[in-house]
């Protein structure tokens, strides 16, 4: 029976201590919908996607890291929001480049250092995307093309948690659809929509 209670008695200490600990920092960022950005219908019979571009899955390159990396946010966007409504020809979409590259900023050494919060490090992410209109019965032929292009950079300050980063992350990917978005219904849709 002593024992009892001296077991009782050291598990409800140990959830008192835990109790008083802080909680770690959440790393939670919002889902990635796509709900905003409007279909485009294409004068074309298909859509072809090829996937051009290999992650190197290493520093520099972090695009693995992300919770949607931009290749799949790209094919999602493809496959989801473009509409072939032809009868004639191929488009081939490529993705030439979805990657994001880490790079380290310098910041103050020393004790100076410990009295300033710098930017440590620089995220720059670069999708590509080719489009190409096959011709019907001879899709050597390329009888029309565009590109659409991304370009963003995000930099980290040196007290920048996991949760911040995460963040970070998330929002180039919420620019990179909105990117895509103005790129599908401009050069795009000029160059392939109904006419």
């Amino acid at each position: 029976m002593k024992n009892t209670v001296k077991n009782i008695f050291c598990a409800l200490s140990l959830l008192v201590l835990a109790a008083c600990q802080d909680a770690p920092p959440s790393t939670d960022v919002p889902k990635l919908t796509l709900g905003s950005v409007r279909e485009v219908g294409l004068d074309v019979a298909r859509i072809e996607i090829v996937e051009k571009y290999a992650s190197a899955m290493q520093d520099p390159n972090v695009e693995h890291l992300f919770e949607q990396p931009p290749v799949v946010v790209a094919k999602r966007m493809l496959n989801e929001k473009l509409r072939a409504q032809g009868s004639l020809h191929t488009l081939r979409v490529t993705i030439e480049d979805a990657s994001v590259v880490r790079k380290s900023l310098p910041v103050k050494e020393g004790i100076g250092g410990l009295f300033y919060d710098e930017p440590s490090e620089a995220y720059r992410m670069n999708v590509s995307l080719r489009f190409e209109l096959l011709e019907e019965g001879n899709p050597q032929n390329v009888i029309g093309n565009a590109l659409v292009v991304s370009g963003r950079e995000k930099t980290l300050m040196e007290s920048a948690s996991p949760a911040d980063r995460d963040m970070a992350f998330f929002n180039m990917t919420e620019n990179l659809v909105a990117d895509l978005d103005a790129g599908f219904h401009g050069a795009v849709q000029r160059t392939f929509g109904w006419r």
